[in-house]
């Protein structure tokens, strides 16, 4: 009697025992395979791939995973989330539900290209409709890539000509939320940037959270974050960003160079909105804040205008003095 107890509990286990790892699950084989030979069109190969247990639903069976590969080009990129959502195997798809594209310091033998390393997250689904299941949405991410790719435009302490802004990060979640991070030589490159993305689809805002003054290989450069959501029911005006860049040359202007432009979340007041906005002086001569000071807060842009909340005095980023935008939707 205990041998069969055993034997029907050695059973029950074995196939669980046999697949410790869900990402060797028998049934993502197919789909792992093909994710290979589509990279494989692309001269790269699938380094890491990991998988959640299977969940199931109403309408079938989903298997939570993610794919890690690095390749060149980031405007190849689009071709290969296509590529990859194209699988359909026994009532099976491939739906991608996020990325993360991340710029990394190794460059290709053959032409000096960066790589690019990208992680994947997607479900395999298993069901009758899988194949109607509505493909990730690049439409984005190409709008990005095509303004600025994730080449540096300085190499080895020298500035390359017909680069003026590269990413160094990119993601766009599952909510469709994108966030980037890159460098620029100029503030107006970065605010073009935002400007283009905002008008590229109505709904969408392009928020710049920071612009920081850097050095990239020896150049000085600026380094940015921003973010870009779709589907707002208030969206800034892009004179907004007009302002921020007026904001950010009178606080490089004679005298001093921006530090640092921290933006704060706007605060909606019925048909109007406030923004805090934190800015820092550094490298400035004697007796110059002042004159900064008075063109920081003279900035106007079409009918916004620009007050002071705070003189924060010396910090260890320069002189920073926190600021008010405010302007009507």
């Amino acid at each position: 009697m205990k041998n069969l107890i055993l034997s029907l509990i050695l059973a029950i286990l074995l196939p669980t025992l046999l697949i410790a790892d869900p990402s060797e699950h028998p049934d993502l084989q197919p789909a792992k395979q093909h994710m290979e030979d589509v990279l494989g069109e692309f001269e790269s190969k699938i380094l890491e791939f990991r998988a959640s247990e299977a969940l199931n639903e109403d309408w079938g069976k989903r298997f939570p995973a993610e794919v890690y590969f690095v390749f060149c080009d980031g405007g190849r990129l689009l071709s290969i989330l296509d590529k990859f959502e194209n699988y359909a195997k026994n009532d099976s798809a491939i739906r991608i539900a996020a990325i993360n594209l991340s710029l990394t310091a190794e460059v290709r033998a053959s032409d000096r290209k960066s790589l690019i390393g990208a992680s994947v997250i997607f479900s395999l689904i298993q069901s009758k409709a899988a194949d109607k299941l509505p493909k990730f949405d690049a439409k984005r991410l190409a709008e990005i890539i095509n303004f600025a790719g994730f080449e540096a435009a300085v190499s080895k302490g020298e500035q390359i000509d017909g680069i003026d802004c590269w990413l160094t990060n990119l993601r766009q979640d599952s909510d469709k939320r994108t966030m980037l991070t890159g460098y620029s030589f100029d503030i107006s490159t970065i605010t073009n940037f935002a400007t283009g993305l905002t008008k590229a689809q109505q709904g969408t805002e392009a928020f710049i959270n920071s612009v920081n003054r850097s050095t990239y290989s020896g150049i000085p450069v600026f380094r940015f974050d921003m973010s870009v959501v779709p589907g707002r029911e208030k969206v800034l005006p892009t004179g907004f960003l007009n302002i921020l860049a007026e904001i950010a040359t009178a606080a490089g202007s004679t005298g001093g160079a921006l530090g640092a432009l921290r933006v704060s979340p706007p605060i909606y007041l019925e048909n109007k909105f406030e923004i805090p906005v934190e800015i820092s002086v550094e490298d400035l001569i004697d007796n110059e804040w002042e004159k900064i000071q008075s063109a920081i807060l003279a900035a106007r842009a079409d009918k916004f205008t620009v007050s002071m909340i705070s003189d924060d005095g010396v910090q260890d980023g320069g002189h920073t003095m926190t600021l008010k935008i405010s302007g009507e939707l």
